[in-house]
């Protein structure tokens, strides 16, 4: 909670939390192919913010490159949904 408080997020305790459920849950749903798309974005914002808070003035190498590969895989995976052996197409049949 330290480190998002020095960067300037507000709420550092909270958000810290919020950040930490969203990397491992949205992670473990990225995997398996559940909720692909709301998993996505939400980790798609979570980088947006890393490079826009943490990562922006260092450049891209060396700085914010790891983030932009992340956030671009997140927004393949928002625009194409999960894949034909995912949970998701499993139990519900369709994409949510």
């Amino acid at each position: 909670t330290q480190f998002f408080a020095n960067v300037g997020i507000p709420l550092a305790g909270f958000f810290a939390v919020l950040v930490g459920m969203i990397e491992f849950f949205g992670g473990i749903s990225l995997l398996v192919g559940f909720l692909t798309r709301y998993a996505a974005a939400l980790i798609a914002a979570v980088m947006i913010v890393a490079i826009w808070k943490v990562k922006l003035g260092s450049g891209l190498i060396n700085g914010y490159e790891f983030e932009l590969s992340l956030l671009a895989g997140a927004a393949a995976l928002m625009l194409s949904g999960a894949g034909n052996l995912s949970v998701e197409k499993m139990l519900i049949k369709k994409e949510i």
